[in-house]
């Protein structure tokens, strides 16, 4: 918006500066060829006035002119940058014999300018302007050649007390990202009496449906025009969608033919929903419809030549505060922000998808990722995902061309630590995924119970994880999964089912369910293809006996089987136990295939406690080990 208002006064500023500088003593009809020529020789553009022109001398110098059409850059969209359907101007007559120009009166009629930038970044107002077009610069001013710089060089050389611009539109489009925006309704007031006297601007302008009003001061113009000046400066931008405030200065940080604006100050953003404000700027964002609300920036600003530093920065999303540095970069292809974030509390929750039984197919929207870059590290004392509660926390977050990179260096969780790394490509048609991670001496029943998969596992558990997956969906990304994982769990008990009892063929811990399982040590690696979860080497170590196995976990269906072999104990019978179905509805069953050894010896006892086994275990076992593995799968 900033942007636009810089450019709009250059082409005004360029426009009033070679009008009242033509040959004021000729007739009305002798006069315009010479106007025309100055544009041209000024600008590198052809003008035309179609309508009425009339010029008058005394008490002041006088212009009126209608349908004034300034021809835009050769190859741009609109034929013409500017039409004037009236342009009234009144310079006091005295002062211009000796070269100052002090506008008594400027008025715009429904002033259409149609600005564009180029597919190689050029702009359309970047004007040839000639060093005998206009009056010399000001002592100690260096005359711009950047065209953003141009209309505040031209406007340094006015004296302005009244300019007013009715019912004008502004149209900017930009061949590079093929966005056009257009201000409509544009209504504007300003003021600068002397160099040396404060400028004022006030306006307003309709931008998507939504009334944008600003106010400026600055104190000294003419500053501005020379090498290192500042003025102070106060702006307020205030829309429905956002109100910003800026108090400090701003001052010509530029050297040579690159001069440019510095602003370096206070400013303090204010956003009633920051998911409206995106919508608003034409990008809605394809997440659930909570969260992304109140947002609040305020700090110390510097900002020269489109790269914004914020320092002391108090930062609020929602219920998220946070505090730290950050920069913005909007001089590339897409905005880059950088800095560091410390947050006090990071709630994720009303970022995150509602849960959902079994795997969502609904499509991921990666296309924000594209649209900016980023390097950014954030801290919290603490981190809530859905109902897990994660301790202080370091990451990284590292965006380039697409390439997402969460590097998590530090995680306090449940009584263990965890760090990985998380890499999301988005750049082709269907996201990638890759994540590599490992924690330890983490308190596996408490995470269990805070991620609503109760407490039937208790210990003191380890794992490690490496996987890659493809997919735009949940369930193409399970269905997708490759890699390895390793699991191992010590001092710990198995609630619900006594495993042990089953192992050693005991009738009614296969008919009663209940009970529970000591568990000194367990253990297993995974390989994992297509979603699919096997490992052969599954370890348990009870109180009771020991036992092997493998089997395996599979992703997309929600199921499991898994068979445990209990080693040979002398004088007892033991039976193989096979764990099977539904993660929400597991039966454990003795193995009857693996019995044929035991009736040999006791046909009796193996009857006998096999028989009460065949079927599902109690609802209690089931559930608990279901919910167990729906918690650790975020479901």
């Amino acid at each position: 918006m900033k942007k636009l208002l810089i450019v709009v006064a250059a082409v005004v500023a360029v426009i009033v500066v070679v009008v009242v500088a033509a040959p004021f003593f000729l007739s009305a009809d002798s006069y315009k060829g010479e106007i025309l020529s100055r544009v041209r020789d000024a600008t590198g553009r052809d003008m035309t006035i179609g309508g009425k022109l009339s010029l008058s001398l005394f008490p002041s110098v006088r212009i009126e002119a209608g349908d004034v059409v300034l021809a835009n850059a050769p190859g741009a969209a609109a034929p013409a940058m500017a039409r004037l359907k009236k342009l009234d101007v009144a310079v006091k007559l005295i002062p211009l014999l000796s070269g100052r120009f002090e506008v008594e009166r400027l008025s715009l009629v429904e002033p259409q300018i149609d600005l564009e930038i180029d597919a190689k970044g050029q702009p359309s107002w970047s004007f040839a302007e000639s060093a005998a077009a206009l009056p010399a610069p000001a002592p100690g001013a260096i005359p711009p050649r950047n065209p953003s710089m141009m209309g505040l060089a031209a406007l340094s050389r006015l004296a302005v007390k009244d300019v007013t611009i009715a019912n004008g539109t502004v149209v900017l489009l930009d061949r590079r990202t093929n966005r056009r925006d257009e201000l409509q309704n544009v209504t504007l007031t300003l003021s600068a009496p002397s160099l040396d006297a404060p400028f004022t601007m006030n306006g307003s302008a309709m931008w998507r449906g939504q009334k944008i009003t600003i106010a400026a001061r600055l104190d000294n113009t003419g500053a501005l025009v020379r090498a290192g000046g500042k003025s102070g400066m106060t702006l307020t931008l205030d829309a429905k969608p956002i109100q910003l405030k800026f108090a400090g200065t701003v001052g010509n940080a530029g050297r040579g033919e690159h001069p440019g604006l510095a602003f370096d100050g206070k400013a303090d953003l204010a956003v009633p929903s920051l998911r409206d404000l995106v919508a608003w700027s034409g990008r809605p964002i394809a997440l659930p419809k909570r969260g992304l609300g109140p947002l609040a920036l305020s700090g110390t600003v510097r900002a020269v030549n489109g790269v914004a530093k914020f320092e002391d920065a108090v930062f609020s999303l929602d219920g998220i505060k946070a505090t730290g540095a950050l920069t913005l970069d909007a001089t590339g292809a897409r905005p880059r922000l950088g800095g560091a974030l410390h947050a006090s509390a990071l709630d994720l929750n009303p970022y995150l998808p509602p849960p959902t039984p079994g795997w969502s197919a609904e499509t991921f929207d990666v296309a924000p990722l594209r649209e900016a870059d980023a390097e950014l590290n954030v801290t919290a004392d603490g981190v809530t995902f859905r109902k897990l509660k994660i301790g202080r926390s370091d990451a990284a977050v590292h965006l380039q061309d697409g390439h997402l990179t969460l590097d998590v260096r530090q995680v306090a969780l449940y009584r263990g630590e965890a760090k990985g790394t998380l890499k999301l490509d988005a750049t082709g048609a269907t996201p990638a995924l890759t994540i590599d991670g490992a924690a330890s001496g983490i308190d596996l029943g408490t995470l269990l119970r805070d991620a609503g998969g109760g407490g039937s596992i208790n210990g003191v558990a380890s794992f490690t994880v490496s996987v890659t997956a493809r997919g735009d969906s949940e369930r193409a990304l399970v269905s997708t999964v490759d890699g390895r994982s390793m699991f191992r769990m010590n001092n710990g008990t198995l609630q619900g089912v006594d495993l042990g009892g089953m192992l050693k063929n005991t009738a009614s811990s296969f008919a009663g369910g209940g009970g529970a399982t000591a568990v000194q040590r367990a253990s297993a690696s995974f390989v994992i293809r297509n979603g699919i979860m096997t490992t052969r080497d599954l370890a348990v170590s009870t109180s009771s006996i020991d036992a092997s196995g493998g089997g395996t976990v599979s992703l997309p269906p929600r199921t499991l089987n898994f068979r445990i072999e209990p080693k040979l104990i002398a004088g007892l019978v033991t039976v193989p136990v096979t764990v099977s179905g539904k993660w929400d509805n597991l039966s454990y069953q003795p193995d009857l295939g693996g019995l044929a050894k035991g009736i040999v010896q006791a046909p009796g006892r193996v009857i006998g406690g096999a028989a009460g086994g065949v079927g599902k275990v109690g609802e209690g076992v089931g559930n608990g080990i279901g919910s167990t593995l729906n918690s650790l799968f975020g479901k």
